[in-house]
């Protein structure tokens, strides 16, 4: 079944809240979806749940081409939408901004340089002071290296979007209490202890050695460092 033309350019009207054309819209799904009527309707539904959570005009042509390219870019935004049906608040749609960001700056597993942070303020809406980005980096890589220990069947999008939304909670404090140096992390669970070996996206949790039976304090969490659990950082 086929769409119409005229009724295609009218719904996409009524969802188009992005610095793209309506026209630029249309020639986007058709591109992705040919003329077939329910999967138009599905890109339509995509549309206008991007244009719910995402600030008015944000979102621009390279965004869409991005989203639309595969049906694998395709269903990792899914994944971020249907999640804020849940969960909507501000450091996850920051977040999710982020991700969309950094995939047509191409740098999204780095570099994490003063070009990062500039893009990452202009999102925030606040300054990072170029002193506290090596900080700001090692938590960002702890929290995907873990993130990645504790389950392996998440992709890179979802640990930079999960990671990115506790690491903007870290970006609201002031970071000259945190160390740039986190230290070993304790996995009670399975009582060993962790170090975060890389950076960023591409940082992973490696077992050094088994838990010791006292030095280390988690406060009830399954995860912790010394001196704190991993989510109140900070170390002896």
């Amino acid at each position: 079944m086929k769409q119409n033309k005229n009724n295609l350019i009218s719904d996409i009207r009524k969802v188009n809240k992005f610095a793209v054309s309506a026209e630029e819209l249309e020639h986007l799904l058709k591109q992705r979806y040919g003329n077939e009527s329910n999967a138009l309707e599905e890109g339509l539904g995509l549309l206008k749940q991007l244009g719910k959570y995402f600030p008015k005009r944000f979102i621009r042509l390279e965004h869409l081409n991005w989203i639309f390219k595969n049906e694998e870019n395709l269903l990792e935004l899914r994944k971020i939408v249907d999640f804020f049906e849940e969960e909507n608040g501000k450091p996850f749609r920051n977040s999710a901004r982020v991700v969309l960001e950094s995939q047509v700056r191409k740098n999204f597993y780095g570099p994490y340089d003063a070009a990062y942070f500039k893009m990452l303020e202009s999102i925030y809406g606040f300054e990072i002071p170029p002193g506290l980005f090596p900080v700001w980096i090692t938590y960002y890589s702890a929290e995907c290296a873990m993130l990645r220990h504790e389950n392996n069947q998440l992709s890179d999008i979802e640990i930079a979007f999960e990671a990115g939304a506790e690491i903007y909670h870290l970006s609201k404090q002031d970071l000259s209490n945190f160390y740039p140096d986190l230290g070993d992390i304790a996995d009670i669970d399975n009582n060993s202890i962790l170090r975060v070996i890389g950076v960023g996206l591409k940082a992973i949790a490696v077992p050094v050695e088994e838990l010791p039976e006292s030095g280390w304090y988690s406060s009830g969490a399954k995860k912790a460092i010394k001196g704190g659990n991993r989510f109140t950082i900070g170390k002896e």
